[in-house]
């Protein structure tokens, strides 16, 4: 298990709870670059960190916006074998619609006909 989070999972996930989203955004922005905004609600923030990043600067931060009061608790995890696991469903699912759309357009592309001025009037279009 802990060699497929190694090579598949997507790092870290940071979990802060605020009572002001947009300060706390805002900071974190302006004070860290590896961090990737995933959702924001009324009083929390998820973070997604790269697996090779370095945790002590997010640390540093959190613990100088808890001492503000821009924070509160917090939690960071590394990304569980679940994780993985639904990472693996989703890519699959957008890989099998890429393909989907690939074959409708494939089916399609014969029966459509560009409008030049000889077939401008004709409606050659067939439905499936």
């Amino acid at each position: 298990p802990h060699y497929l989070k190694q090579k598949y999972g997507s790092g870290y996930t940071a979990t802060i709870k605020t009572g002001n989203v947009g300060v706390l955004i805002a900071r974190l922005e302006e004070e860290l670059t590896t961090p990737t905004l995933l959702e924001h609600h009324h009083n929390m923030v998820i973070y997604s960190i790269p697996q090779h990043s370095s945790l002590a600067p997010l640390f540093s931060v959190l613990s100088r916006l808890r001492k503000e009061d821009v924070c509160g608790d917090d939690s960071i995890s590394q990304c569980s074998l679940e994780d993985v696991f639904i990472n693996f469903a989703r890519d699959s699912e957008l890989s099998r619609d890429d393909d989907d759309d690939d074959d409708i357009k494939a089916q399609l592309s014969p029966q459509i006909q560009t409008k030049t001025p000889n077939n401008y009037l004709r409606n050659d279009f067939k439905v499936l």
